[in-house]
């Protein structure tokens, strides 16, 4: 069951404490302003480097020098852009539909993608057994009889949905759309401001807030030696992290010079993924990407380490560089309440993903002249036992406070 948020816990483009910049409203259905904006000047030391530094005024036509690109989105072919202008949204959608709208959703991407091909005998995708899939890459999964079917977007149908990314978000919102992961991004092309020195720096300076994971990343050709790729990663991907992957790589190198620049990008999942796809189908139009760059500068943050700081944010100054990139991006934090997980939930999840494989057991062993469900019965009891003697040993015992908190816990996974 999905966690409830007030909409006062998600963030809102008119609530003028996020401070989104202006420059942003640049927007791809909405023809920019022929005006000048100007941020605020900012005048606080926000740690090394900070110092006060005024923002330039900035043009919002024909090209703005700083912010987005109002013709550029990901998967598109870019236009040349100008000195210092970033671009950017969303490039990873992924997420479930209830199944009685399956018609409706299917109709409605044929009627963008053009026709698709179902494949079904365990052609679908994760724990689904079929699905319906586009030469794009976009694809809808499903199992007949399942509650729920998943859609899966990337790069490349995005860019064919069309640069109002707000409008098709919305309309996945009224199929009833819960979204499972989201990649939201933004690229400097010539890394004017997003410098990836700075964030492999912080994160071995431990100048990190937020995320307790910090990984490099270096590849190289194995037969020229040359690099094809560099970045850093902050924090673990999927069910393994807190709902956020911030990831910081030289996207030149990563798509072979097609892609020039330097890219900061975050994978929202789980609840967090949700809490985003509402706070952008909320947006109003012509601050969609306000909101899509706040998400961004609200994910993490980088602040001088000071053990004598004792997890006080407030008592560590914020970086420079970064209070840079947050003039630009400005800041949103998505908050998640964390509802205690649900048993019946959790049990559905393992259901799904082994009902399938029990089920082949199953039939295997009855090819052989046995008697499949009864092996299969023997064989979980077998390793119920087995894990009951392992608690045994350990002198494991279900906590005193909540049952239900423990049972929930073992069947997602966690380790006690």
């Amino acid at each position: 069951m999905a966690s409830h948020r007030s909409q006062s816990e998600l963030p809102d483009v008119r609530r003028p404490s996020y401070a989104l910049p202006a420059l942003f409203a640049a927007v791809h259905a909405v023809p920019p302003p022929a005006e000048v904006v100007s941020r605020p000047t900012r005048t606080g030391s926000e740690g090394s480097g900070g110092g006060s530094r005024p923002t330039p005024a900035v043009s919002l036509v024909p090209g703005p020098p700083v912010g987005l690109h109002p013709d550029s989105i990901t998967g598109c072919k870019l236009p040349p852009l100008p000195t210092g202008c970033l671009w950017g949204g969303c490039d990873y959608f992924a997420g479930t539909v209830p199944s009685p709208v399956l018609p409706l959703v299917l109709a409605w991407l044929i009627e963008r993608f053009g026709p698709a091909t179902t494949e079904g005998g365990g052609g679908g995708m994760n724990t689904y057994t079929a699905s319906h899939r586009w030469d794009c890459g976009a694809v809808l999964a499903f199992t007949p009889g399942r509650a729920e079917c998943y859609l899966k977007l990337s790069g490349q149908p995005i860019a064919a949905l069309g640069t109002d990314q707000r409008a098709w978000l919305r309309r996945l919102q009224a199929f009833g759309f819960r979204a499972t992961r989201i990649d939201l991004q933004v690229t400097d092309p010539d890394g004017g401001l997003i410098d990836l020195a700075s964030f492999r720096a912080a994160g071995q300076g431990r100048h990190v807030l937020r995320f307790r994971k910090f990984t490099t990343h270096e590849q190289i050709d194995l037969c020229s030696g040359d690099p094809t790729g560099r970045g850093v990663s902050f924090g673990a991907r999927g069910g393994n992290g807190g709902g956020k992957h911030v990831r910081v790589y030289d996207k030149g190198l990563e798509s072979a010079g097609t892609v020039p620049g330097v890219r900061l990008e975050v994978e929202f999942s789980a609840d967090h993924a949700d809490a985003a796809f509402s706070a952008l189908c909320g947006a109003e139009p012509a601050a969609y990407m306000l909101t899509v760059a706040a998400l961004i500068g609200g994910a993490i943050d980088f602040r001088e380490f000071r053990p004598e700081a004792h997890h006080h944010a407030d008592r560590r100054p914020r970086l420079g560089w970064w209070s840079r990139i947050l003039d630009v991006l400005g800041s949103a934090v998505l908050a998640v309440h964390r509802l205690r997980c649900n048993l019946e939930r959790s049990a559905q999840v393992h259901a799904n993903a082994y009902a399938a494989l029990l089920g082949k057991l199953v039939r295997v062993a009855d090819v052989q002249g046995m008697d499949g469900r009864q092996l299969v019965a023997d064989h979980i009891a077998e390793v119920v036992a087995q894990g009951l003697a392992r608690l045994d040993r350990r002198g494991w015992s279900p906590g005193d406070e909540d049952l239900r908190t423990d049972f929930a816990a073992i069947l997602s996974g966690v380790p006690s």
